[in-house]
């Protein structure tokens, strides 16, 4: 497949209040536009710099960006020295000081191309140091050839914006090909009503899996990929990849059920093991070898991945606090205790997140490396930090305006 490449640019402003210098991230206009896209301009710094209300342990916003976008159906990328974004047919890399690290183009289809209801486009962080922009639609066919469903990949790697592959998930004329909850994996459903595994790895290789006819989704964790099957009465839901799958690593026979949760897409995968219709256990495994590294007692999470230190030793999921060997804390949740949601956590296992009662009130918590969670009124409408970068600087994202902040964590 020959793949071009549309240069378009959304408005973009980007305003900096520290010490430094203000400075704009925005690109030249080019000669051609995607449809999605409005006229690109480069925004001259402005007052009030752009910020979000936040809770009361974030300073003032270092920098902050506004994207051209409506709204925004992803969540930024936030690594050690990289927050990365989509801005319409770009993406675009920002460095800890808001300034522009690199920008590069990605081949999307057009809103009329897109099914209905779409997931697409998303972006997504499939190893430590690779992002990979996933969007699909109709694919037009050349000559008498059909059109057809296609779901088009372009990696990238986060410090440099070099492209590592593009690559295209091909599926019949009816159904797009589905992602996973997590990585690159995808459930190709062909027109004669047959299900395929198809997965991308970090590095690029499409592989075909194993699939079976109660085939419901594929996920990958790095280079390593799962098919996940089943989900009902008939045939309890499992996972199985190529040196491993539920059935080996249930702790009893009565065990039937086996999910995956969520990894830190590299080394570490979170699964739950179920007795129909009883209680669930928890365990963190070692992706490569399924080897069981821990069996935390928590709530069981929503399907995801986990949110990472910049330095990667440390991760938060739902209510878990998890370290580089696998081990897990779990914060509220227990009787009489508040439901807690980690969102960010910094080098030093300092986490923050939410503690939830009922359908409306909700407190922030600022979790120390050890000792006990300080629980803190938030303004209504506060924003939580999606991330943090090296030097201790929480990421804050609002989808609705498409607003980025960095704000330094007060000590």
């Amino acid at each position: 497949m020959t793949h071009t490449r549309t240069a378009t640019l959304m408005a973009v402003t980007l305003v900096t209040v520290s010490a430094c210098s203000s400075a704009s991230g925005g690109d030249s206009t080019p000669s051609t536009a995607d449809a999605q896209a409005v006229t690109s301009s480069t925004a001259e710094p402005s007052e009030p710099a752009v910020s979000l209300p936040v809770a009361e342990v974030f300073a003032e916003p270092a920098w902050g960006i506004t994207l051209g976008l409506q709204e925004a159906p992803w969540t930024p990328v936030v690594t050690a020295e990289r927050v990365v974004v989509l801005d319409g047919t770009q993406v675009r890399a920002l460095d800890a000081e808001g300034q522009e690290a690199w920008s590069e183009g990605w081949e999307a289809f057009t809103a009329d191309e897109r099914n209905p209801g779409s997931p697409y486009p998303l972006l997504r962080q499939v190893a430590p140091e690779v992002v990979a922009v996933v969007d699909g639609g109709r694919s037009d066919g050349e000559g008498l050839d059909a059109d057809t469903q296609e779901v088009r990949v372009t990696l990238l790697d986060i410090t440099s914006g070099t492209v590592i592959e593009e690559v295209s998930v091909e599926g019949g004329e009816r159904f797009l090909p589905k992602i996973g909850e997590s990585g690159l994996g995808f459930l190709v459903r062909t027109d004669a009503g047959e299900r395929e595994a198809v997965a991308v790895t970090a590095s690029g290789e499409v592989e075909a899996l194993p699939a079976t006819d109660d085939l419901v989704g594929v996920v990958t964790v790095g280079d390593h990929a799962f098919t996940l099957s089943g989900g009902t009465e008939e045939a309890p839901e499992r996972f199985a990849g190529e040196s491993y799958d539920s059935e080996d690593l249930a702790p009893g026979p009565e065990f039937e059920i086996g999910a995956m949760e969520a990894s830190n897409a590299e080394d570490l995968l979170l699964v739950r093991f179920a007795v129909p219709y009883g209680e669930g256990v928890l365990q963190v495994l070692d992706v490569e070898t399924g080897e069981v590294l821990s069996n935390p007692e928590c709530d069981p999470p929503t399907p995801t991945q986990f949110v990472t230190s910049p330095g990667r030793e440390w991760g938060v999921l739902d209510s878990m606090r998890i370290d580089a060997n696998g081990e897990v804390e779990c914060v509220g949740g227990g009787e009489g205790e508040r439901r807690v949601i980690l969102h960010a956590i910094t080098d030093s296992g300092r986490a923050f997140g939410v503690a939830h009662q009922g359908a409306n009130e909700t407190r922030f918590v600022d979790l120390p490396p050890s000792g006990e969670p300080v629980v803190s009124d938030l303004a209504e409408g506060a924003r939580l930090p999606i991330g943090v970068m090296d030097g201790d600087i929480a990421i804050h994202w609002d989808p609705e305006d498409a607003i980025l902040t960095a704000n330094q964590i007060k000590e």
